[in-house]
């Protein structure tokens, strides 16, 4: 875990250390001349950043900006530049398997006493996994799944192709399209519009395709319609239309006939409608055996997990409850 890398060795030592529930707590005092450095360091970094009033920047004497940024701010700086070194340089000395940040507590400033909290690589004790007996769910495919996959192909391949009658649900219609909006006036022209006449559509609006129905080629409808007040677009919701439709043209699906030539028009080396059905159900097959082996596993993995005992540190959970808060 990279806490800010190391140039060169730190002067310090550990004066207590304590290791338990997966987590190490040190307290480290740091020598006055690590200190010293790391104060001329932070000087360096804030001349070049800080404007002192009389000096160019970068030029202001360590004792003028230490009396404009307080003593106290001048610390700072250095202990953010010192800390992630001298945990670092415990970290290898002590060998520790740290997952995540220490939690730091200055407990001195002259010298330099903090006490740094490390995570570690949680323990995990495995209860008797090899008792656990979770039967493999059963995989098996139904001709209903079947014949629900052979339409959706077809549906797939399916042609539109005009007809000469009034629109019915699930048509396709082509409609010029003017909407206003009435407390406004403001106009929009939509031009040949193609919108599918699903029953209880929400596209454009709820209610507009059920307005349709009934309307024949080169026919014209004006009717009113408001967004529902909960519409998902807030600047949308409420708000009442009033609309111009002109209905250019319909068209209805047409699915393909399932037979031997539309199975060879697949182009999947297949010649015929039973060749399809046996390479469905095997796809169907294989696609639950591989839900049903991913649900064993997560129920093995809860078996095992609940038969197990897993130390986190407590400073990860007080971390991620903050984070919740």
């Amino acid at each position: 875990m990279d806490y800010g890398g190391d140039e060169g060795r730190v002067d310090m030592k550990i004066v207590t250390q304590s290791i338990e529930n997966s987590q190490a707590t040190l307290q480290i005092e740091v020598e006055t001349a690590e200190m010293d450095e790391s104060l001329d360091r932070a000087y360096r970094q804030l001349v070049k950043k800080v404007a002192v009033p009389g000096f160019r920047k970068g030029r202001a004497p360590r004792s003028v900006l230490e009396n404009l940024v307080g003593r106290d701010g001048l610390q700072r700086e250095a202990l953010e530049d010192m800390l992630p070194r001298v945990c670092a340089r415990a970290i290898e000395e002590q060998n520790l398997e740290v997952i995540a940040q220490p939690q730091i507590e200055i407990l001195e400033l002259e010298p330099v006493v903090f006490k740094a909290t490390f995570p570690l690589r949680p323990k995990v004790e495995l209860g008797d996994y090899r008792s656990i007996d979770v039967a493999p769910p059963s995989v098996e495919v139904g001709d209903e799944e079947i014949e629900s996959a052979m339409n959706r192909l077809r549906e797939r391949h399916a042609v539109w192709s005009p007809v000469e009658r009034p629109v019915a649900f699930e048509d396709l219609v082509t409609v010029d399209v003017e909407e206003e909006l009435k407390e406004t006036g403001v106009k929009k022209q939509h031009q040949t519009q193609k919108l599918l006449v699903v029953k209880g559509s929400f596209f454009p609006l709820p209610g507009f395709v059920e307005n349709l129905e009934g309307m024949e080629k080169g026919g014209e409808k004006e009717f009113s319609l408001p967004y529902p007040s909960d519409y998902r677009f807030k600047e949308l919701a409420g708000k009442e239309y009033y609309f111009r439709v002109k209905l250019i043209q319909v068209e209805e699906k047409h699915l393909p006939e399932l037979n031997d030539d539309f199975v060879k028009g697949l182009g999947q080396s297949m010649e015929d409608v039973a060749s399809l059905r046996d390479s469905i159900a095997a796809g169907l097959k294989k696609a639950a055996e591989e839900i049903a082996a991913r649900e064993h596993e997560r129920k093995v993995l809860q078996a095992v997990t609940a038969a197990s005992k897993v130390e986190f540190p407590s400073i990860l959970v007080d971390q991620e409850i903050d984070s919740l808060l």
